[in-house]
């Protein structure tokens, strides 16, 4: 399988056609069958967010900061705006920016609040590496399988 490019991308992120126009994603091939032609419209969303009241969270191995945007704030139901002890700079796409404030959110299927820090905008994000490293949750993806936190 080869990572698509700059061409418009399916959900599951990879090319799922081999050199003879068969499926070769086993993960698409139980979707559409083993001869089909992939589109992007037929393929299935590989991990669920958690949401909670309309906030849709992004669980991410690639941050290391919880995040949420200014204008989700009332949606999750944030508690206790406030500046942190540690203001960070996160080097993104558009550069350099500067968080220096955080709120308390609860997510129902976690076992704690947490307090992520407050961008003007940006994808409401749990860091996988906050769960796993400080917080004692282990991440699983089994093979075929949904991807979870597991609380140890």
């Amino acid at each position: 399988m080869k990572l698509f490019g700059s061409e418009s991308q399916p959900k599951c992120r990879f090319r799922c056609n081999d050199e003879e126009g068969g499926t070769s994603c086993n993960h698409c091939r139980a979707l559409i069958g083993p001869k089909n032609k992939i589109s992007s419209t037929q393929l299935p969303t590989v991990a669920t967010p958690a949401s909670k009241d309309g906030c849709v969270w992004l669980v991410d191995t690639g941050s290391e900061q919880d995040l949420i945007s200014e204008g989700m704030l009332k949606t999750a139901k944030a508690t206790n705006r406030r500046i942190s002890n540690t203001p960070i700079s996160l080097a993104t796409a558009s550069g350099s920016t500067r968080a220096d404030e955080v709120a308390d959110v609860k997510v129902d299927a976690l076992h704690q609040p947490f307090s992520p820090y407050i961008l003007e905008e940006t994808p409401e994000i749990l860091s996988v590496g906050v769960r796993c490293m400080e917080q004692g949750y282990s991440f699983v993806w089994p093979a075929d399988g949904r991807p979870s936190f597991v609380r140890t």
